[in-house]
């Protein structure tokens, strides 16, 4: 009924700072974004770091987890990382914006997606924005085009899988740099 189109971006601008160099003596991680466990997966994830516990320590893997508490979601996040004894691995911490998060984006290796379900996740394409590779579940919406761009890597929205996802990418660390490429490319 129209013949006019418009098309709007979704309010991701190409970063003038971009991740460049990847850490050599260790693995971080990084989730920004709701701590609403259930929607972003953040069982899973616990779960499946506690599965892979031992290998975490080994790579030396940090992970931190940001974002503003949703109806107590913070101190459950907190009792379930101190019930799997990852207090050494999986930080809670409050939300972040602007230049401290442009900054703690910048420091990490990898970013974390394993929501059960997403629109269009403005927090994962962001981070593709600075270069972050991304472990993503399928409900985060953008499996297909990690696994296509070889952004990342990829999992089904459950513990086992999220699980080897990691275990994948903490084998493949070598890989960062090129999925980094890939992630901006994206």
């Amino acid at each position: 009924w129209n013949d006019i189109s418009l098309i709007i971006p979704n309010g991701i601008c190409e970063k003038s700072n971009v991740k460049t160099s990847f850490n050599s003596n260790k693995i971080t991680g990084v989730f920004i974004g709701r701590l609403d466990i259930y929607q972003k997966g953040l069982d899973l994830f616990i779960e499946a770091c506690a599965r892979l516990k031992d290998e975490l320590d080994k790579y030396n893997c940090k992970i931190n987890i940001y974002g503003p508490d949703i109806d107590g979601s913070k101190g459950k996040l907190e009792k379930s990382i101190i019930t799997s004894q990852l207090q050494n691995v999986v930080y809670i911490n409050d939300g972040i914006f602007d230049d401290e998060k442009e900054k703690k984006q910048l420091e990490s290796d990898f970013f974390i997606l394993t929501s059960r379900f997403e629109g269009h996740p403005m927090g994962l394409i962001e981070a593709l924005s600075y270069g972050l590779p991304c472990i993503v579940t399928t409900g985060s919406n953008m499996a297909d085009e990690i696994r296509e761009a070889d952004a990342g890597w990829t999992a089904d929205t459950d513990v086992s899988s999220i699980t080897k996802a990691l275990k994948t990418m903490l084998s493949e660390k070598g890989k960062l740099s090129m999925k980094s490429k890939n992630a901006l490319a994206l």
